[in-house]
């Protein structure tokens, strides 16, 4: 069976299926004519994969889960006290409710508990960059989110930015493979987490609210600082190494993230205007980096 056959029927992008079999979860036959055939019991496994992938669990908890009903039932205790975490926030989210009802409060009085609601759905909802690296395991989805970080910072809130998401996944998937530099994925690796992404956010936050002036010097300085960095310094790696690797090796990638990152992030809204902006007026510099 093929691979886009395997895709249809597990509902999981190709480059999923191709990372679960280079981390040797499955396993397929390379037929005379160079094609990879997948059989059943390789569909089967995938979907159970995609289970637990959307239960939480990691890769490697998922080679252990594979190993034996012992190991198994180990780790899904394991996976049911975290889960019993995220069970306490919706509990958290109730007591606030029931709390308002109880003490009769007005619409007005809800901003009382404004930082609570928010702490609450930070630890709740997954954000963009999150689901972007589950849908594409491996080197790929740490490339992309770790390229676009300080954008994928939200999260998926209606179903028409659902749609979106499902389109830039489809026009990704599509894309052939692309061999990254091992010095730059080391660098997207050990920056892509959480605390990471969320710092490049609040960054981000802080840049779109400088006016035009003090935003554009600001980002002459971020760029000539990189510039004079990554001469002298082969370890020196930025977001700006990632575009500009992406934009030379795989121009599609940057062409589907402009076509629908307006539309998903209202972060990169914001930001969009100073940077087309920025970009017309400094043609030079631009050249420079991109060389």
């Amino acid at each position: 069976m093929t691979i886009s056959k395997v895709s249809e029927l597990t509902k999981l992008t190709k480059k999923a299926i191709r990372y679960y079999e280079s981390v040797g979860l499955i396993q397929s036959k390379v037929l005379t004519n160079g094609y990879r055939d997948y059989s059943n019991d390789s569909i089967e496994k995938l979907n159970i994969i995609k289970i637990l992938r959307q239960l939480s669990f990691s890769i490697e908890e998922i080679r252990e889960c594979f190993k034996d009903q012992k190991t198994l039932l180990s780790n899904f205790s394991i996976k049911a006290k975290q889960l019993e975490q995220d069970k306490n926030i919706i509990t958290n989210q109730i007591d606030i409710i029931n709390n308002i009802v109880n003490k009769e409060l007005n619409l007005s009085d809800i901003k009382l508990f404004q930082n609570d609601i928010e702490e609450i759905n930070e630890k709740q909802t997954i954000k963009i960059a999150t689901l972007l690296k589950q849908i594409f395991p491996g080197d790929f989805g740490q490339i992309i989110t770790a390229a676009y970080s300080p954008f994928l910072h939200e999260t998926i809130s209606s179903i028409e930015q659902q749609e979106i998401l499902n389109s830039l996944v489809n026009e990704l998937d599509d894309i052939n493979q692309i061999t990254v530099p091992k010095e730059l994925l080391l660098w997207a690796k050990n920056h892509n987490n959480e605390e990471e992404i969320s710092n490049k956010f609040n960054k981000m936050k802080i840049d779109y609210s400088q006016d035009y002036e003090e935003f554009s010097e600001n980002k002459k300085s971020e760029i000539n600082e990189y510039l004079n960095n990554s001469e002298d310094n082969e370890t020196f790696h930025t977001n700006l190494d990632l575009i500009t690797f992406l934009s030379t090796e795989c121009s599609s990638v940057i062409e589907i993230f402009g076509r629908y990152l307006p539309l998903l992030s209202k972060t990169y809204q914001q930001f969009y205007l100073k940077q087309e902006r920025f970009l017309k007026e400094n043609d030079e510099l631009i050249k420079k980096l991109n060389k």
